[in-house]
């Protein structure tokens, strides 16, 4: 989490457990947290791609 996002920190918690209920449900194998930057990090990036 950002400082910035500290005025809604509940609001963010839910959306990430939304997004990670939706995932489990759906069995998505894969979910890029755009603004994880610990889970960025261990992306690959291009050229390397996922298949």
């Amino acid at each position: 989490m950002f400082i910035t996002d500290m005025d809604d920190e509940s609001g963010v918690r839910r959306s990430t457990q939304k997004i990670a209920d939706l995932a489990k449900g759906e069995n998505v194998a894969f979910v890029v947290y755009g603004h994880d930057t610990e889970q960025w990090a261990s992306l690959r990036l291009s050229p390397a791609f996922y298949e």
